[in-house]
């Protein structure tokens, strides 16, 4: 029997909506993956973290997006510590975790771009492979050619859905049907989220 292989697909998903789900879907089938792993970053280190939801939210969000789906699963990996969340610190401890397993990185373009700035990116590869997936606006020769010889570029169907285009609607007072799963937006109602910006 060959070896399972897992997607891991982190990110801030402030708030997960259902592009991040398409594209998790799209790769998982592309690659033949057994699971796809969605792990919300506790304090990413690109982004200030007193601008985000507060993390146990996100991950809540992620659980609620994800629990139709027995492929999917929420991991509360990168909660907790309060320090900088570091992909290739968060891969070393999957990769210890799921012995035998091939761990695939998922990452959209927009991520990929910035790989020279991430904290040693050429270790990334060692730990799994890496698959990148197109987003809109983004061609995959913006990609260097160091990094663009070494990922999977997996075509998944364009759907220009954003979160921060979400936090704004609802800023604004504007629906978010059809952006986020039903439970996303209810909760999001529910806590009053995205209200300040």
């Amino acid at each position: 029997m060959p070896a399972r292989a897992i997607g891991v697909f982190g990110g801030t998903f402030d708030p997960i909506h259902l592009g991040h789900l398409i594209a998790a879907q799209s790769v998982r089938d592309a690659l033949g993956l057994s699971r796809v792993v969605f792990v919300p970053s506790g304090s990413p280190p690109h982004k200030r973290s007193r601008d985000l939801a507060p993390a146990e939210l996100r991950h809540r969000m992620v659980r609620m997006a994800v629990a139709g789906n027995r492929a999917f699963a929420a991991s509360d990996l990168e909660l907790g510590s309060g320090r900088p969340a570091y992909t290739i610190d968060t891969l070393r401890i999957m990769r210890h975790k799921y012995r035998g397993v091939r761990l695939h990185l998922l990452l959209g373009m927009d991520q990929a771009l910035l790989l020279d700035t991430w904290k040693e990116p050429q270790r990334l590869f060692e730990l799994a492979a890496v698959a990148v997936f197109a987003r809109p606006g983004y061609d995959p020769k913006m990609l260097p050619p160091k990094w663009r010889r070494r990922v999977n570029i997996v075509e998944i169907p364009q759907v220009d859905i954003s979160a921060s285009d979400i936090r704004n609607r609802v800023r604004q007072g504007r629906s978010i049907r059809y952006l986020v799963p039903e439970a996303v937006a209810a909760f999001i109602s529910r806590h009053r989220l995205y209200l300040k910006g």
